[in-house]
């Protein structure tokens, strides 16, 4: 399955809620919520880059290794769904350093660069890419911050589900689902961005829900990320629910553009669903 330079397509994507299995029981977390996730969110991103800059084949060769080396299609899901969350964690850090508020009323918008955003009246909250302090956040970033973070986990869970769908056979696509949607919500409680699994699992379904299964939806826009694909209806969601106060926007493109994590993610993840498929006739 080839996707240079085209988009990602989406099909039935509202079957994916069957990933999810019944309900699993787990103790609560005794730390705060943000501090734990904001402490795995910064190794998580700078994994992303380095895969970006040179060792992308390296992290391939790790999950060709373990399709080859686990029991079948719903182990492998079982390790794509940690994978899942940690990848839609860094997006949805970089999503976050891409903003840009202002007080005055509009659309949540995507720009191009970040000089358009500026030009349109919005204050761009980081001029690079940082490690994210969550205490120094203000009251309404954290509450972005936080929304994202649910929003951008659930994207890539969607884009494992789709790509599982469109190269396994329909057995094979069950049982990768049913280990990636039960080790996406246990990985999410673990880092602390929920308390429970039920709650992780109703967030994410939200957004799945979210998705028209009467039409064939554009998961990513690979020339243009965010731009009329499920990417950009779960930003624009994301900061609608999250009760922050100011309007925000976002860019795709230049230092803190978030198509630097979301364009190798994509790729990432659909070149390693279809070559195990194909290599272990899943």
């Amino acid at each position: 399955m080839k996707i240079h330079n085209k988009s990602i397509h989406a099909t039935a994507t509202r079957r994916v809620i069957s990933a999810f299995g019944g309900n699993e029981k787990t103790k609560d977390c005794s730390r705060r919520t943000e501090r734990r996730c904001s402490n795995v969110q910064r190794r998580s991103v700078g994994s992303y880059l380095e895969r970006k800059y040179g060792k992308a084949e390296a992290s391939m060769g790790l999950k060709d290794w373990w399709a080859g080396n686990v029991a079948g299609p719903k182990s492998y899901g079982d390790f794509m769904g940690r994978q899942a969350r940690e990848g839609g964690a860094s997006l949805a850090n970089l999503v976050f350093i891409s903003h840009g508020a202002r007080l005055t009323g509009g659309p949540t918008t995507i720009f191009d660069t970040q000089a358009e955003m500026e030009a349109a009246g919005y204050r761009a909250r980081f001029s690079e890419i940082v490690e994210i302090d969550f205490a120094s956040l203000t009251k309404d970033e954290q509450l972005l911050f936080r929304s994202l973070q649910t929003a951008m986990i659930s994207f890539a869970f969607i884009m494992n589900s789709n790509a599982a769908l469109q190269n396994m056979r329909r057995e094979n696509t069950s049982k990768f689902r049913s280990g990636l949607g039960p080790s996406l919500l246990r990985s999410m409680v673990k880092c602390g961005l929920f308390d429970r699994l039920e709650s992780a699992q109703t967030e994410v379904l939200s957004y799945a829900n979210a998705v028209d299964s009467t039409s064939t939806a554009t998961v990513l826009n690979m020339d243009r990320p965010a731009s009329g694909d499920i990417l950009e209806q779960f930003i624009v969601r994301a900061v609608a629910i999250s009760g922050s106060k100011p309007h925000y926007s976002f860019t795709r493109t230049g230092l803190t553009g978030f198509d630097l994590i979301a364009l190798p993610l994509a790729q990432e993840t659909v070149k390693a669903i279809y070559e195990a498929a194909t290599k272990y006739g899943w």
